[in-house]
């Protein structure tokens, strides 16, 4: 008898990462496959996801999907009401998942997933008080948990990544253009921030001082998230989070300087790591199985 699973995809700015899990929430199968580009309608989106899912289903007999994207989501309605690194405006993504692959569909946020399955499966449950998972990917944005619950919000929350630099080289520029992963890559014409990572490491000039820039602006936007919310814990994933030790102390020590010792919140880096977005999706499709049977 073919054993059932669920199909959990994270829709990124860059690729699209996609696992079958086992009713424990084990990983079965990966895939992953560059996201389309330019596609306004979604379309092309919905049908990579349906690729993967026939794949899938050659492995086990799928109960649900689960689908996480960056930008300002609506999981209510099931609507991305705007996405910059998916060139999506108002798109009724679950609808369109929903009535291209004839499965319950569960749909949501990226961060706010992977905060969820960090506070799930990680360590964030074991955090006192407010958790706030920042994800530094093609992207930068923030979703807030309480033990294993996700904050209430609105959908625009979160978007760190859209505040404005307030001083500096790079005043008025975005944060996300200067502290992402991608803009990271970017300004050294590098393939990956990774690869800029290794760079650092060696002591090559330009690195250093585009990493540093990065790191300045990057503690701004968790300057801003503890005044304005005040976490015991600041969680770091994404696919950056690799570059720890490259990321910590640099942070460590401009979030002391602006914050103070005493304000200054716990860092720790995500225990789930890049794989946090796509565990989340699972637990959506995992929680919607679970509310449709009750």
């Amino acid at each position: 008898m073919m054993p059932s699973g669920i199909l959990a995809v994270d829709v990124g700015g860059t690729t699209l990462k996609a696992a079958l899990l086992g009713p424990d929430g084990t990983v079965s199968a990966r895939w992953i496959e560059p996201t389309p580009t330019g596609d306004l309608t979604g379309e092309r989106t919905v049908d990579a996801v349906g690729r993967v899912l026939a794949k899938a289903q050659q492995l086990a007999r799928v109960l649900a999907v689960g689908v996480v994207v960056p930008g300002i989501v609506d999981e209510a309605s099931g609507i991305c009401i705007r996405s910059v690194n998916l060139g999506w405006d108002w798109l009724p993504v679950r609808y369109l998942l929903t009535r291209s692959l004839q499965l319950p569909v569960a749909f949501g946020h990226d961060v706010r997933a992977a905060a969820m399955a960090e506070a799930r499966l990680g360590g964030s449950a074991r955090n006192p008080g407010i958790s706030a998972f920042v994800a530094i990917g093609t992207g930068l944005a923030a979703a807030f948990t309480r033990e294993t619950d996700v904050l209430e919000h609105d959908p625009s929350s979160g978007e760190i990544g859209q505040l404005r630099i307030n001083s500096g080289p790079h005043a008025g520029l975005r944060i996300e253009e200067i502290a992402s992963a991608r803009a990271i890559a970017s300004r050294m014409h590098a393939t990956d921030a990774q690869a800029v990572a290794e760079l650092v490491r060696a002591g090559d000039p330009e690195a250093v001082r585009v990493w540093t820039e990065a790191v300045a602006a990057l503690a701004e936007a968790i300057c801003w998230i503890a005044e304005k919310v005040g976490p015991s814990t600041v969680v770091l994933g994404g696919g950056l989070s690799a570059a720890s030790d490259i990321i910590l102390p640099g942070l460590r020590k401009a979030l002391e300087a602006q914050l103070g010792f005493d304000a200054l919140p716990a860092l720790t880096i995500a225990e789930l790591g890049a794989d946090a977005g796509m565990r989340g999706a699972g637990l959506y499709a995992s929680d919607l199985i679970e509310a449709q049977s009750a």
